[in-house]
Parts: structure tokens; C-alpha cells; sequence
């Protein structure tokens, strides 16, 4: 019976994988992981300064208006809709170039200066687009904003895809957590979901399911407020809404427009960070051929997402060159050190310790470390406790200061030339020294709880 049940497994094994596509090899960055993160870094900047405009325009704190020539005369679309700008054909299918954006922010300064709501927002939009324009110029006429989904934020998270022709990039890029008490849309979601640190199975990703073990071919264990922000959109005003992850595909796909020759990134801070990281895995390993790979994920300042079993399936895609991860943070940033243990009572949802992913690159006031999530031991460990006296009371006195987007690209900008800061990031998968024994072997994670191998019942499935 056993082996009758073994042959049955691998023909079926045999033709699931046959039927997956080859899909396209993206040019793999040679840009240093300095000029990896500063970029995504900036990026990551303008979605919130965009995202916190469009709030106000929907809250009706700003009144904003269209200067001419812009390509959307109906305002109100930015409140109403969700933007398929290259859905409606603007810039050959494109979306809306930045320079048409820093337009329209210029026009409006006046009126969202007054707001009182944005201390010199002009000139922090002018520092920002300069910096990028510094590294990458003529990256605002070659850039575009393809798609930007900010309505139905109380159920689903805020997020924009770029489209940059220059360097040949598509960007998803996540808002992160703003608007704790829900004053301005009305909707306290994002803490909601960072603070449901129960347990959801995520399905494991088409194209590396065979390579794990046991129940975790079918399903990994991940933070559940963020799986729901991706996966689990509940219905709103008793119309089904296609879930964000594949809705992302779709923007993706959209953004790409049969061309080829593209990189897929994922960015984004905080919250939106840890998404980053979920989506990344999950495009890395879908079963849809149009996605070029390895897909690359730079995250800042990102809380855990899942456990030891999610944390291997996240090895054996970079393993198979399916995917790429910078995570960054700072030294004294606790956002990424809580919560280190799960929630929940149950063979699911009892606690279970949170791993994190990729490689690491730490900002210290003294300079950088960086070194995988493989490299994992008791220091790693240390530098993941939460209660550090001085980090608690710095983060209060500067508002999260050490969490927040100036304070990473300040010590960016301080280690640039830093040996490690010059390296790719394709560099430093290679270096043994900045991986764990295991992983240079070829191995994923193999610590995860020997739990998270075994079929769960249906009554296991909720908190």
C-alpha cells in the first residue's frame, strides 16, 4: 500500500512540474546593495508622501486641483478609485510619469502646506526626487507610476507598482503603517493587523512545494494580520473584491505589457516591509510563467512574518535563485523584534518562535553588519530581544525615531563606501562568511517545530 501510495506521489509530482513553464531569467542588479537600498529607500518615501496626500484629499482636509496638461482632470478619481493608470493607456500603457507628478505636487503645495497637516512638504518633495535624480538621471521622465490601490483600505493594504523603462524594473511598493487611531481615513487597520500575531497557514508557493517536508508542501505558518492584508479580504458592501496578492499579479502582468527584459522588486517600511517579504516569496515560487526571477525584495525596518517552516520555504526559493532579500533595519529600531513569539492557544495557533528572512543588513551608529537569516545563532538571538531600556526610551523620546525612513537613509548615506555597502547582493549570497554551513550546502532551514510537518484538522485552522 505504502508503495503503491509512494508511485501515485510521484507521478502526480512528476506532472504537476511538468506542467509549470519555463518563465523568464531577469538580468541579475549589478548595482551594490548601497545603491539597492537607497533607491528602494526613496521609492518607498514618495508612496507614503502619496498615500498621505490622497488620504487628506478623501478625508477633505486639502483641496487639491489639476494643473494643465495633467493627464487626470477628475481629482476626484485619486479618492474614488483605485488607479489602473496604465490600464487607461496614459504614456504608451505606461501609467503617469513622476515629472507629471512632481507637477502636480508643485501645483498643489500652497494648498497642502495650508492644510497645516505637512510641515515644508514641497521642499522635502523636492529633496527627495533630486536625490533619486542624482543616482539615476532622467529616472522621473522614465519612471511611472502604473498602478496605485489605496481605496478599500480598511479590508485591503495601500500598495503602488512602478514601471521604470530606464533601468528595466517593475517595483510593488507598500505603504506601511500611518493614522494609528484611524483620525484621518477613518480606519486603524494597519495596527489591527500588526497586532493579530495569531498564526494563518499561507499556501506554499507552486514551484518549490516538492523540495519541503510533510503538511509544509501544502501550507507554511505566517503572521496572520498580514496574511488577511494579502490573502483573506473579507467582502465589502456584499461584493466579492479580488484578493490583493492577485490582484498584484495583475498589476504586474499589466505593468509588464509583454515587454521583456524586466527585474520584479517588492518594497516597503515597516508594515510594509513584512509584506514585502510575503509577496516576494510568494511570486518567487508561482506557478505563473510571465514573472521574471529571481524576484528581489528590500525591505526596512519589517517585523517578523512567519515561523521556521516559512523561513525555510523562503531559503529554498533564494536556493533555487527564485528570489533575493535585503532586509535593513537600524540597530535600535524594536519594530523588527517584536513579536518573537506567535499568539494563540491550539495545535496551530499555540506559540511558536518567529523567524526572519533573507540577508540581513543592519545600520549600527559605528557602521554595518550584514549576514543572512541562515547565519542565525545565539547573537543573532540576543539582537532580537525586544526589552533593551535605552531602545525604549529613545524610541519614545523621537517618536520611533530609530524606526523611521530619515534615520535609515542618514546612516545609508554615513557607510556607503563601507566594504560590505560596495558589495551586489548576488556577491554576497556567494561569500560562505555572510551565510550559515547549512545554506552553503544547499540546504533550507531544517529547525523548524517538527509540528509545523504535521496535517492539521479543520478545527485546528482558527485562533
Amino acid at each position: 500500500m505504502r508503495l503503491l501510495l509512494l508511485l501515485i506521489w510521484l507521478v502526480s509530482s512528476v506532472d504537476a512540474l511538468a506542467a509549470l513553464k519555463p518563465f523568464p531569467n531577469a538580468p541579475i542588479s549589478t548595482l551594490p546593495i548601497y545603491g539597492e537600498a537607497f533607491g528602494n529607500l526613496v521609492v518607498a518615501d514618495l508612496i507614503y508622501t502619496f498615500t498621505a496626500v490622497v488620504k487628506y484629499k478623501r478625508a477633505g482636509k486639502i483641496k487639491l486641483t489639476a494643473p494643465p496638461g495633467f493627464p487626470i482632470q477628475e481629482v476626484k478619481d485619486f479618492e474614488e478609485q483605485s488607479l489602473d493608470l496604465a490600464g487607461k493607456g496614459y504614456n504608451d500603457k505606461n501609467g503617469l510619469k513622476f515629472s507629471e507628478i512632481y507637477n502636480f505636487f508643485t501645483h498643489n503645495a500652497e494648498a497642502i502646506i495650508e492644510s497645516g497637516e505637512f510641515d515644508d512638504f514641497n521642499q522635502q518633495l523636492v529633496n527627495m526626487l533630486k536625490e533619486l535624480e542624482t543616482c539615476y538621471p532622467g529616472w522621473s521622465d522614465n519612471t511611472f507610476l502604473s498602478t496605485f490601490r489605496s481605496v478599500n483600505e480598511d479590508v485591503s493594504c495601500v500598495y503602488g507598482v512602478l514601471k521604470d523603462t530606464m533601468t528595466k524594473r517593475i517595483t510593488v511598493v507598500f505603504c506601511g503603517s500611518r493614522d494609528p487611531l484611524g483620525l484621518i481615513s477613518g480606519s486603524n487597520k494597519d495596527w489591527r493587523s500588526n497586532l493579530s500575531f495569531y498564526l494563518a497557514q499561507m499556501t506554499t508557493p507552486t514551484r518549490i512545494k516538492d523540495k519541503m517536508k510533510g503538511e509544509l508542501q501544502n501550507r507554511v505558518l505566517v503572521h496572520k494580520g498580514q496574511y488577511n492584508y494579502l490573502f483573506k479580504n473579507r467582502k465589502l458592501d456584499n461584493r466579492e473584491r479580488p484578493q490583493r496578492y492577485e490582484q498584484i499579479k495583475f498589476d504586474i502582468e499589466n505593468a509588464l505589457n509583454g515587454e521583456t527584459g524586466y527585474q520584479i522588486y517588492v518594497t516597503g517600511h515597516s508594515l510594509g516591509g513584512a509584506l514585502a517579504h510575503m509577496v516576494s516569496l510568494g511570486l518567487a515560487g508561482a506557478k505563473e510563467d510571465f514573472i521574471p526571477r529571481p524576484v528581489t525584495c528590500i525591505s526596512f525596518a519589517a517585523p517578523f512574518s512567519g515561523t521556521g517552516g516559512y523561513r525555510s520555504a523562503f531559503e529554498q526559493a533564494e536556493l533555487d535563485g527564485l528570489l533575493r532579500c535585503l532586509r535593513i533595519n537600524n540597530r535600535e529600531d524594536l519594530v523588527p523584534t517584536v513579536f518573537p513569539v506567535s499568539l494563540g492557544l491550539g495545535l496551530l495557533n499555540k506559540k511558536r518562535l518567529m523567524k526572519h528572512t533573507g540577508m540581513y543588513l543592519r545600520l549600527k551608529p559605528w557602521g554595518v553588519l550584514v549576514e543572512h537569516s541562515s547565519k542565525d545563532r545565539v547573537a543573532s538571538a540576543i539582537r532580537n530581544i525586544w526589552f533593551k531600556p535605552g531602545a525604549i526610551v529613545e524610541n519614545a523620546v523621537t517618536a520611533l525615531g530609530p524606526h523611521m525612513l530619515p534615520r535609515h537613509l542618514e546612516r545609508l548615506n554615513k557607510f556607503k563606501e563601507r566594504p560590505d555597502m560596495l558589495k551586489t547582493l548576488e556577491e554576497l549570497y556567494e561569500d560562505n562568511t555572510k551565510v550559515g554551513q547549512y545554506f552553503a550546502e544547499g540546504t533550507a532551514y531544517p529547525r523548524y517545530n517538527k509540528d509545523e510537518e504535521k496535517v492539521l484538522t479543520s478545527d485546528e485552522d482558527e485562533e
